[in-house]
């Protein structure tokens, strides 16, 4: 009976610091998120390139990059508000490489769009930092 209580109390601490270590995760995640988003924010387009995740930069050349954001910010105007509404850990996303991902979106309102939602995906690089590897407006 001692011994199956143990085992129990063991598995409940596994998966606590589990649960811990995901939690942080995903909070060094959003950090880095919402420092990112700051950059294109101040239309620090190729900065928000160099400090992108390597898959991101090898599919998306930095001229592109900013074209791209030139095309599908500029308009909306300027940030007023960003609120996060979700942020999810995932070991897998469709057509990605498996490695850690969390999905964040963030409720926004630009001076000429009052309701969007953004969506950043930072991955976990293999140094161990986190970097954007995705970004869409809706």
């Amino acid at each position: 009976m001692r011994l199956l209580f143990i085992i129990i109390v063991s598995m409940f601490v596994i998966q606590s610091a589990s649960r811990l270590s995901a939690d942080e995760a995903t909070d060094k995640a959003v950090e880095v998120a919402e420092k990112w988003l700051a950059l294109i924010d101040a239309a620090s387009y190729k900065d928000s390139w160099s400090q992108a995740a390597e898959v991101f930069r090898k599919q998306v050349t930095v001229n592109s990059w900013e074209d791209s954001l030139k095309r599908a910010r500029v308009p909306l105007g300027a940030c007023v508000k960003r609120v996060k509404a979700s942020a999810r850990a995932y070991a897998e996303l469709p057509g990605a490489a498996k490695g850690e991902y969390v999905v964040i979106q963030f409720k926004t309102e630009f001076a000429n769009k009052p309701s969007s939602i953004e969506t950043v995906t930072p991955m976990k690089e293999a140094d161990g930092s986190w970097k954007v590897s995705g970004y869409y407006i809706k």
